[in-house]
């Protein structure tokens, strides 16, 4: 059999490939900043900004205005940093081996936020993505 005849009957049988779930980068940032921050839903989406290449969203308390945070998914991975209520004074972003690793899962309407400390040990959390987005308006 032609080799070309081949690799199409086998792509024939071969079901098609889902596409992957687009990420909900805000709500996954919000869940992270929760979580990390020990606020709950404490954050409301601001705006959106631009660093470099880099597209972050910046969230403020609801509690304390002064407070924001900016953050960015990289991956499943996300890095986050504190700024002040200007934007003027910008933390660095924790990004250091020494820094507190933050990776996400999604499953269905969960987003699960998995914090790997310095000492190797691990906590999660886990938010609905439909009552993130709503807390955040």
């Amino acid at each position: 059999m032609n080799r070309n005849y081949l690799v199409l009957a086998i792509a024939a049988l071969v079901p098609a490939v889902v596409l992957a779930q687009k990420v909900p980068e805000k709500e996954v940032c919000a869940a992270a900043l929760a979580t990390l921050l020990h606020t709950g839903a404490d954050r409301r989406f601001e705006r959106s900004a631009k660093e470099g290449v880099q597209d972050y969203f910046v969230f403020r308390s609801r509690k304390n205005p002064a407070n924001s945070d900016a953050c960015y998914v990289a991956g499943n991975r996300v890095m986050w940093r504190i700024e002040s209520a200007e934007g003027i004074n910008k933390g660095r972003w924790r990004i250091h081996p020494m820094d507190e690793k933050v990776s996400f899962v999604i499953s269905g309407d969960k987003v699960t936020i998995v914090l790997e400390h310095a000492d190797r040990t691990s906590t999660s959390e886990s938010y609905s993505l439909k009552q993130l987005a709503k807390d955040m308006r």
